[in-house]
């Protein structure tokens, strides 16, 4: 079982925030990243889950959001999304790998998205 974050439809409360990201809302995200990977007892997988579905939308809105819409440098694109990238690998390689087969289908729908 996953989260799934529907950003389709336009009236989403979501979109109000996914539209209107800056570096600052960004950095804000990564600090929420960072907590919850401090907070949550990442060996239980509800906990793990969690933190790796909100890092998948983080990484969305990074690239889809923040550099596909020009809010971004390349350069600050890559530090964010590689600082998402250090939280994620505080989750057990075993757990991910279990998760990113669950949801390659939805990641494979996010690159489908962004790619010309």
């Amino acid at each position: 079982m996953g989260i799934y974050y529907d950003t389709g439809n336009p009236l989403s409360e979501t979109n109000d925030v996914i539209f209107n990201i800056d570096e600052r809302r960004i950095s804000k995200y990564i600090q929420m990243a960072e907590t919850f990977a401090v907070e949550l007892t990442l060996s239980r997988s509800f906990d793990g889950l969690y933190l790796f579905s909100f890092l998948l939308w983080l990484q969305t809105v990074i690239l889809r959001d923040g550099f596909l819409k020009g809010k971004l440098s390349l350069r600050k694109t890559f530090l964010f999304f590689f600082k998402a990238l250090r939280i994620e690998r505080r989750l057990s390689v075993k757990r991910r790998l279990v998760w990113e087969f669950k949801m390659n289908f939805k990641k494979f729908l996010m690159l489908r998205y962004l790619l010309p």
